[in-house]
Order: C-alpha cells, then sequence, then structure tokens
C-alpha cells in the first residue's frame, strides 16, 4: 500500500512538472509569436503612411494570425479597410478593438465616423459613437468637430454650438470648425455671430467657397444686401457653377429694387441647373416688380408645373392676379395655399368673399 501511494504522489508531480513546463513553453510562443506580429504591424503602418492599404492589410491579416490579442492590429487594418472603402469590414475590426480593449476612445470614434460614411442616416447611431470616446478620454479637437456636425445635422443646434466651441478651444486654426459654429449660430438667428465665424473659416479657409455663400446669407438677414452681394459675387468668382449663389444674390439685388440685375441672376442659376425650379418664383416676383403682370403669371405657372405643393408660388401668383382684376382666381390661389399650411394666406383670404 505505501509503495502505491508512494507512485501516485510521484505520478502527480510529474504531471503538475508538465503542465508548468507546457505552460511555460505555450508563454514563450506566444511571446514569440507577439514579437513577429509587431514587426509585421510595424511593417504594416509603414504601409498606410505610404497610403499602400492593400499591402498594409495583408500585413496585419498575417500579424493577426500570430497574435490575434493584439488590440492595435484590429484598430489600424480597419484604418486600412476604410481607406480601401472597404467600410463593412473597417465596421467589424473597430467592433472588434473595442470587445478586447473597452477603454480605446480612439475605436469608438473610427467606428462612429465609418458608420456616417458608410450611411448618413446613422447620424444617431455615429453621434453616440462620439460621445463614447469622448468619455474614454479621446478628446482630440475633430471628434467634437464631427460630433457639432453631427448634431448640426439632427437640428440640435445648442448641443452644435457646444461642442464645436470645443473643437476651436482645442485647435483656434481648425477653419472647418468655425464655418460649422457660424451654421450652428445662424440657425439660432445670431446673425453677427455667424458672420464672425465664416470671416474666421476664410481665414484659415481662403476657397471655403460655402462660407462666402453663407455668410451673405446672414448679412441678407440683418440688412446688409450690399454686403450680402458682394460675398455671393466672390462665390461665383471661385465658382462660376455655383448657381445657389447666383440665384442668392439675386435675391439680394432684388432687396434693393435692382430688379432687372436680379432677373440676370434669376436667369443664369436656371440656365446652370434646370432642375432648380423654384427660381422661377424669384424671376416672377421680380417681373411683379417691373410691372411685367403676364410674364410674372407665366414664371409662377413654370414652378407650380413642376411642384404644385410650392405654397409660396400660389401666395405671388394671386397677388398678380389681383392686380390684373382677376380676384375670383386670387382667392382660388389663396385658398390653395392656406390648404398647404403658408400662414400669409389667411392675410390675403380676407379680401375673398
Amino acid at each position: 500500500m505505501q509503495r502505491k501511494a508512494l507512485f501516485l504522489i510521484v505520478f502527480m508531480y510529474v504531471s503538475s512538472l508538465m503542465a508548468i513546463i507546457q505552460a511555460q513553453t505555450d508563454e514563450s510562443v506566444k511571446l514569440a509569436n507577439l514579437k513577429k506580429a509587431k514587426i509585421m504591424y510595424n511593417d504594416g503602418i509603414q504601409n498606410i503612411n505610404n497610403k499602400k492599404y492593400t499591402e498594409a492589410i495583408a500585413k496585419f491579416n498575417d500579424a493577426v494570425i500570430l497574435a490575434p490579442d493584439f488590440e492595435q492590429l484590429y484598430l489600424q487594418r480597419g484604418k486600412a479597410k476604410f481607406e480601401s472603402k472597404d467600410y463593412t469590414g473597417a465596421i467589424t475590426d473597430f467592433q472588434k478593438v473595442i470587445s478586447l480593449k473597452p477603454d480605446i476612445g480612439e475605436a469608438y470614434f473610427n467606428l462612429g465616423y465609418t458608420m456616417f460614411i458608410k450611411d448618413s442616416t446613422s447620424v444617431i447611431k455615429s453621434r453616440e459613437q462620439y460621445s463614447l470616446a469622448i468619455q474614454k478620454g479621446y478628446t482630440e479637437a475633430y471628434v467634437y468637430y464631427y460630433k457639432g456636425l453631427s448634431e448640426l445635422l439632427l437640428k440640435d443646434y445648442k448641443a452644435a454650438l457646444e461642442d464645436l466651441s470645443q473643437a476651436i478651444d482645442k485647435d483656434q486654426n481648425y477653419g472647418l470648425a468655425y464655418h460649422e459654429r457660424g451654421t450652428a449660430k445662424l440657425m439660432l438667428n445670431d446673425f453677427q455671430g455667424a458672420i464672425f465665424d465664416y470671416r474666421s473659416s476664410l481665414n484659415h479657409i481662403p476657397n471655403l467657397v460655402y462660407a462666402y455663400n453663407n455668410m451673405g446669407f446672414a448679412k441678407i438677414n440683418i440688412g446688409d444686401f450690399q454686403g450680402a452681394i458682394v460675398d455671393y459675387t466672390a462665390a461665383v468668382t471661385m465658382d462660376a457653377g455655383f448657381y445657389k449663389a447666383i440665384n442668392n444674390r439675386g435675391c439680394a439685388r432684388y432687396q434693393l429694387n435692382d430688379y432687372d440685375k436680379a432677373i440676370e441672376d434669376f436667369s443664369a442659376a436656371i440656365k446652370i441647373n434646370k432642375d432648380y425650379y423654384r427660381v422661377y418664383n424669384n424671376i416672377g416676383s421680380a417681373k411683379a416688380k417691373l410691372g411685367k403682370k403676364k410674364e410674372a403669371i407665366e414664371n409662377f405657372n413654370k414652378v407650380l408645373d413642376a411642384d404644385k405643393k410650392f405654397g409660396f408660388a400660389y401666395i405671388n401668383r394671386g397677388l398678380v392676379k389681383e392686380l390684373t382684376g382677376d380676384l375670383d382666381g386670387a382667392c382660388a390661389d389663396w385658398k390653395k395655399a392656406d390648404e398647404l399650411k403658408v400662414e400669409q394666406a389667411k392675410v390675403y383670404l380676407k379680401e375673398c368673399k
């Protein structure tokens, strides 16, 4: 009995020793594989820096086989896949990073940004990821910028203003952040603040054509029509095909009673984009101011042929019909505008039986 017990003790001891040796061997192999994976990782990073994304992905693929728990491999492979426009693959990699190490804020940002690029309707989910990135301590200026941009798209203008200000606090030269903050201010009716931000954006990005267009719109709202014309002209000089800026300049000229010049702009805009049919409403309004009632009605008809639900065209056509003595026709148009929830229609309908 004693010999048998001794045999069992020795056997158990040998088995434990073998397990320890095996564990040490496994750990040694794991460390060796990790070392090889890091060499491949560095090669992959170099390929990314050289914009050789296919080669980078291949390096990361080989490295992942050797070190499947090395989270940085998935992060960088996700970036390379993004650059290769494999957004689904990139999303999978960023999610893998988060599952391996949930405190890497950069992964949340990249996940949110990729989701938005893949599908712009995912803006709510993208904003959630940007928030998580910030919570995890990833507070780069561009994280706040994209979070603010998502809030602009969601029409949460106060939140957008706050985040875009954070981006600017972190990077005083962030031209795009000034531009988007200007838009947030514009939507909050802070027109002077919007003008300041659009001007600031142009100080950093002189060729930002949309900043001139938006600054012009802000100036229209404070009655600086001549200043708006200057801004719209700058936009058109930079981009001759910017039909919206041409139309907007026409609106500023209309406000200055320069109806002929306004019509020139409106006509130029519709020539560039024949589908920009609402310009006909503006042409009609300018023609009416010049006393050309028939031509005005013809232009309002063009708008309504394209969009029978454009209520303001009914209002304007009704006003011109009234001037021609066609009160029944005017009332019919105002009634239609009222059905389309145009508030001004109720004022004009008081003239009708």
